[in-house]
């Protein structure tokens, strides 16, 4: 069995986790920006996705107990052909995790993280949910 440090195949759905409660989704205007925007502490090597090939979409949009989230998917080699890479990143007991390193705490005020944000948000393939996170 693999253990996530694969590389990312072009052909792979990437998953974001989209809280519901920052309305950065909503079906009636679709897909904000800001939902590619990295934290400014908890992205420090870039920002989370998950790899479909490792996690079901409801993993994927699992979060805080008791919150909701929406699901970004997106095509790796879409994020490649304009230039953003994705890098395998497993976690212990995650191992599709990975992350987009053009988009970090470091740079995250920068022209060009708000245009990748921008642009992330166009390659978004669809959106699913709200999964809400239970235990």
């Amino acid at each position: 069995m693999e253990d996530g440090t694969d590389d990312v195949a072009d052909d792979e759905f990437l998953y974001r986790r989209v809280p519901t409660s920052t309305h950065w989704y909503e079906p009636a205007t679709g897909l904000k920006p800001e939902a590619f925007g990295p934290h400014k502490e908890n992205d420090p090597t870039g920002i989370s996705v998950s790899r479909a090939k490792y996690t079901a979409i409801k993993a994927a949009a699992r979060g805080r107990q008791g919150r909701t989230y929406y699901v970004a998917v997106l095509r790796a080699g879409d994020l490649r052909h304009m230039g953003i890479e994705v890098e395998p990143r497993p976690l212990p007991g995650d191992p599709g995790h990975a992350e987009l390193p053009a988009l970090n705490s470091a740079n995250r005020k920068d022209d060009r993280t708000l245009e990748l944000q921008r642009l992330l948000a166009d390659l978004c393939t669809h959106t699913e949910g709200p999964f809400p996170t239970v235990e």
